[in-house]
């Protein structure tokens, strides 16, 4: 799969303003750097992500960070590079919160990712910078309910989005308010998304006698449970960064190194952690037209670094990039896992772009997962540039097998 250097056509209708030349955070602000940065100079755009691709990453914001508008990418499976941006809410999972900043600007906010990797060295090399990030944002949602009450009389009944954002999952414990404690905070991980459904697929157990979902292979290894029948769905595979904390301007920047041949998180802790989205009530869905019916968040934990799959595959699976607003980790040493074992990621979708999405996402659009479950168009829709939203809800649905309707 041989990939050469494009730009987008598109970039040609945007701009961007940004100062002359690349300067350390110490001489110049961090708010100087990256005025402009959604664009508006279309002078000399290739000749900068050129040149910085063609030099060792860095850790600090460059002209070519700034101007960059669309993924980049160079080289093959077996050495490369891809250079993407990321704007807010531009592609989230299934019922994620993106939420607003705090202050309701949107202006500054941005982040890339560079990745190379070597083959023969055996090296998935990361190189991720974010600027306007809010410092320590505290979430607060609505609850929703439960979706298998739909009694407005009955207390705990299912409230729908707008109204709400946030419902309780057996199959993703996230917290609905974060930080869940005070004294915690919050922190920023990056997630690394391999994308394309149907490639493979786990069985998942639902109870015979109310078709509600027990879990998945992932936690009955040993066979279904009693009762139970088999439904297989696909899952995707996503692997982290550790936590972030930006500084006071909101700029924060790592760079790391994982294996090529088995592909972890930061830190090789870990490989993948598996996610699907299906009907947790199997009578609320339509196995002809999935996306009419509920589709919820499902996650398991992480798998042993000894699981990890080669880069090439996961290439080839597409790549999808998801800052998410975490629960911070002041009991955790720097360097040391600080990822969420019990429910994996938060379900708050900051900044994001699917760079396998031919010149990628661009801010107020966001990619449609339900749309690619069902391999239907439009892949994208037009969302709020700085509001917040819930990302393609699927909460409940008609109970079709009693005829609902």
């Amino acid at each position: 799969m041989k990939r050469h250097l494009v730009a987008i056509s598109a970039l040609a209708l945007i701009h961007c303003q940004n100062p002359t030349q690349e300067t350390d955070a110490d001489n110049i602000s961090q708010e100087s750097k990256t005025v402009g940065c959604d664009g508006s100079d279309r002078s000399d755009y290739m000749e900068e992500i050129d040149h910085y691709l063609r030099d060792k990453p860095t850790d600090k914001w460059t002209k070519a960070d700034c101007k960059l508008l669309a993924p980049v990418w160079t080289g093959d499976d077996d050495k490369g590079q891809l250079f993407t941006p990321l704007w807010r809410g531009t592609a989230a999972g299934i019922e994620d919160w993106v939420p607003p900043p705090p202050n309701g600007n949107c202006t500054g906010l941005k982040g890339t990712v560079r990745i190379d990797w070597d083959k023969s060295k055996n090296t998935v090399s990361y190189s991720i910078k974010f600027t306007g990030l809010p410092v320590s944002p505290t979430i607060t949602r609505t609850d929703g309910g439960d979706p298998e009450i739909r009694d407005p009389n009955v207390p705990g009944h299912y409230v729908g989005p707008p109204a709400a954002n946030y419902w309780y999952n057996a199959f993703h414990r996230s917290p609905k308010d974060f930080p869940a404690r005070a004294a915690d905070g919050t922190a920023y991980r990056l997630w690394t998304i391999f994308t394309t459904y149907g490639t493979s697929s786990t069985p998942f157990y639902y109870s015979g006698s109310d078709l509600k979902l027990r879990g998945s292979a992932y936690d009955f290894p040993a066979g279904p449970p009693p009762g139970t029948f088999p439904v297989a769905f696909p899952t995707v595979s996503i692997v982290s960064t550790q936590l972030f904390y930006p500084n006071s301007k909101g700029f924060a920047s790592r760079q790391y190194t994982v294996d090529y041949d088995k592909v972890t998180g930061e830190g090789r802790f870990w490989a993948h952690a598996p996610v699907g989205f299906v009907p947790h009530n199997l009578c609320r869905a339509i196995p002809t037209q999935p996306t009419l019916g509920q589709l919820r968040p499902y996650v398991t934990p992480f798998r042993p670094k000894s699981e990890g799959l080669p880069w090439n595959y996961m290439l080839r699976q597409g790549l999808l990039f998801d800052l998410t607003i975490e629960e911070g980790r002041p009991d955790v040493p720097k360097g040391q896992d600080d990822n969420n074992l019990d429910y994996v990621y938060s379900g708050l979708a900051f900044l994001n772009n699917n760079a396998s999405l031919p010149g990628g996402v661009p801010w107020g659009q966001h990619f449609s997962l339900p749309n690619v479950i069902q391999n239907v168009q439009p892949m994208t829709e037009s969302v709020p540039k700085c509001g917040g939203f819930v990302s393609h809800p699927h909460v409940t649905a008609p109970l079709y097998c009693q005829g609902e309707r």
